[in-house]
Order: structure tokens, then sequence, then C-alpha cells
């Protein structure tokens, strides 16, 4: 396997640096790469998986689009 997986916790807005958003969005994109790679494969658990992931993120993404500090 390429890459392994680490449990690590959010930058906190005191954390300051500008490159750790952007390295947890690669790290995001690279497992949703890698989930759908298996699922493509035929893998039922993974497809479930992706399935449970997209919807979590569409959920999380409607409420982090009503926050106060988001809107322009």
């Amino acid at each position: 396997m390429e890459g392994s997986f680490q449990s690590t916790k959010p930058a906190s807005s005191r954390d300051g640096d500008p490159q750790r958003p952007l390295e947890y969005y690669n790290q995001a994109v690279q497992a949703i790469d890698l989930l759908y790679g298996v699922a493509v494969s035929g893998s039922d658990g993974a497809e479930e998986v992706l399935r449970d992931l997209a919807e979590k993120l569409t959920i999380r993404g409607g409420g982090w689009r009503q926050m106060k500090y988001l809107k322009k």
C-alpha cells in the first residue's frame, strides 16, 4: 500500500499553519480515491462505506454552508 492513514486532530484556528488544511484535503482525496478503487473492483463493503461517506459529506457540507462566518 502506498500510504498509511494516521489519525490527526483538526487544525485549530490558533494553529496559523496555512498548509494544514491542504494536507487534510490531500489525505481525504487519496482516501476517497482508494476507497473508490476498491468499490469499483466489486467490494460491497467499500461501496457501502463510500455511499455512507458521500451522505455524511453532503449533510455536513450543508451545515457548514449555513454557518455565519462562511456567509459572504
